[in-house]
């Protein structure tokens, strides 16, 4: 007997328009640059769901070549492009799951037949430095902080790959206050984030005030001591969901609170101590959920997170413990939405949340849409869908790399993350009257998402200004509880992979 499900349980991925990098200032030299990194990765099997489906073990090829120039044609105008071009999962035997709700339900495919070749224009831009501030317009990408919500897919983390980052177009404008004070405020279109896609009809635009205290100047940017804030507003226009009963396109509608603290104390030995934090809330309104409660006036929109590092950064040791929150909703069918969604950039070991979190809510999302099950799927699914990034979860991230000689060294990080709130599937909880259900049935479930070991060696060599690099690593995920009746096995996880810069 079919039945109709009346209530939709919309998560939503919650990214501001965040307009400026926390660094505005230019290099004054003539440059160009070009990079190409190439990735073999293997995965071992998931289970997706308790009947025993499973994303097979799989093997792809991904890769990306960047060409970066600024040309200086005065001492205060620079013309800055930079292009990418990617393979992404190339020759994968693919995964179906997502499909059944629409081609667009994960952002890059991972099925057979999916786009696996992207053109990425990254920047075309001018910029124009005055005795009274500097101002840049034209196609950008940004990064903030340490990237947890505005990520510009090019500041590498420990393991994983941070290749997606965000495209706008923007005009911003920035001064220096003195010595350590720097304004900077703009207002930007959306062309691509983890929110919004251009291309694929969602349209976005926003604008940003900031403010950065250099609290200390060193040498380097990475030795600086800053304290940053940012507010930022979203208006966003989805696109058109076919399932949406009154035809009508969301809306999401945001404010963001950014404050971003680093603080690095120098040691006489030469090392340094580190205290790093990063700390976010969203709050507005979105139409996003169609739900009981909410489709006449929509929802409210109040989500938070954050990550905090402590660390020690030697000349041939750096250890660092990292732990984040990001916040979930243990009740989404009523008028406020509170789950938050770090950057997908913002990666956190190898498995966990890049790989295994996709597969089962993709999974769900294909069972839910069973005609079997309800008459008329709910609409917004697609944002149930985990695309790869920390969301509703709390983790312990200690890290630590070591460099014995000049050519070589050697990473290693622990992951333990569990979630915010209870565990939820859509499937589940839509075949036990939407009460929250955890994806092998139990009421409400448990946290523990699992645990984590991730290893990497890597080579590097440079020969005058060309560097390449070669990297092996290696991870392995044991489930926790909340994936009880669902994952038993461990999931392993090998890559192989080589870059260029020049």
């Amino acid at each position: 007997m079919k039945r109709r499900h009346s209530l939709c349980i919309a998560l939503l991925l919650c990214l501001p328009s965040l307009s400026m990098a926390d660094e505005i200032e230019s290099d004054e030299a003539l440059q160009g640059r070009f990079s190409l990194e190439t990735v073999h990765q293997t995965m071992g099997p998931i289970v997706a769901d308790d009947t025993g489906v499973d994303s097979p073990a799989d093997r792809w090829l991904s890769t990306r070549i960047m060409l970066s120039t600024q040309f200086r044609p005065t001492s205060s105008l620079s013309l800055i492009a930079e292009g990418e071009l990617r393979l992404y999962r190339a020759f994968d035997t693919g995964m179906d799951f997502g499909l059944d709700y629409g081609d667009d339900t994960l952002e890059f495919g991972r099925h057979q037949s999916a786009r696996t070749a992207y053109w990425v224009p990254r920047q075309l831009s001018i910029q124009w430095t005055t005795s009274v501030g500097l101002f840049r317009c034209g196609h950008q990408s940004a990064h903030w902080g340490t990237g947890l919500l505005v990520h510009d897919g090019k500041a590498a983390r420990l393991f994983g790959d941070s290749w997606t980052g965000n495209r706008v177009e923007r005009c911003v404008y920035g001064a220096k206050i003195g010595d350590h004070l720097t304004f900077f405020t703009g207002g930007d279109y959306v062309f691509r984030d983890d929110n919004a896609e251009h291309l694929e009809g969602d349209r976005a635009y926003g604008w940003t005030l900031g403010v950065r205290y250099l609290i200390d100047k060193a040498s380097s940017k990475a030795k600086q001591s800053v304290i940053s804030l940012l507010f930022a507003q979203r208006f966003q226009e989805d696109r058109l969901d076919p399932r949406q009963p009154d035809g009508t396109r969301t809306r999401l509608d945001v404010n963001s609170i950014d404050l971003y603290l680093k603080w690095v104390y120098p040691l006489r030995t030469g090392a340094s101590l580190l205290l790093e934090s990063e700390m976010a809330i969203i709050f507005g309104e979105t139409t996003r959920p169609y739900l009981e409660e909410t489709f006449e006036t929509g929802s409210d929109v109040l989500a938070a997170g954050g990550v905090l590092r402590f660390g020690y950064q030697g000349a041939s040791v750096d250890a660092i413990l990292e732990t984040g929150f990001a916040s979930g909703d243990n009740d989404p069918q009523d008028a406020t939405i509170r789950q938050f969604t770090f950057n997908r950039s913002y990666t956190v070991g190898l498995i966990l949340f890049e790989h295994v979190l996709p597969v089962v809510t993709a999974r769900s999302v294909d069972r839910v849409t069973d005609p079997e099950l309800l008459d008329v799927p709910p609409s917004g699914l697609r944002y149930t869908v985990n695309q790869g990034a920390v969301r509703n979860a709390f983790f312990l991230y200690p890290t630590f790399a070591w460099t014995p000689a000049d050519n070589w060294s050697l990473r290693l990080a622990y992951l333990f993350a569990q979630r915010a709130s209870d565990a939820l599937d859509v499937y589940q909880s839509a075949i036990n009257g939407g009460y929250n259900t955890s994806l092998g049935g139990d009421q409400p479930g448990g946290r523990i998402l699992g645990q984590e070991i991730d290893l990497g060696i890597d080579f590097e060599h440079r020969l005058g200004s060309l560097g390449y690099r070669i990297s092996v690593d290696g991870g392995v995920f044991y489930a926790g509880d909340a994936f009880a009746g669902i994952i038993d096995d461990p999931i392993y996880t090998t890559r192989v992979s080589a870059g260029i810069q020049w």
